[in-house]
């Protein structure tokens, strides 16, 4: 996954299913010991978005995925300026409250 904070809309997975759920491992990136899970399809079909990040790795589901950040303005660029990575530990709950402030609060959790 060479991108940083997507939307993702749920994609159909081979064998004509759909997945329902998006499984993502960020342990390399913000030390997280356990991978996340977000719904991609809302109660009426319709696509969810999913917050993922450059160095993620994608365990299960699909999604069409739209760049909105590159290079510096990555997260894992952000903590290697910081000195935050690599992470010592779960950084994770940091992370989401920082997002968070930055996008003016209100921000689902994911």
């Amino acid at each position: 996954l060479g991108m940083d904070h997507v939307g993702g809309e749920g994609a159909t997975a081979g064998g004509g299913e759909e997945e329902e759920e998006l499984v993502v491992d960020l342990v390399n990136i913000t030390g997280r010991p356990n991978p996340i899970t977000s719904s991609i399809r809302s109660e009426d079909g319709s696509a969810e978005s999913a917050k993922l990040y450059y160095g993620g790795q994608v365990l299960r589901g699909s999604c069409i995925a739209i760049v909105t950040a590159v290079g510096p303005q990555t997260l894992l660029a952000r903590l290697i300026r910081e000195k935050r990575w690599p992470p010592d530990g779960d950084l994770s709950a940091e992370i989401e409250a920082e997002e968070e402030e930055r996008s003016g609060g209100g921000g689902e959790e994911r």
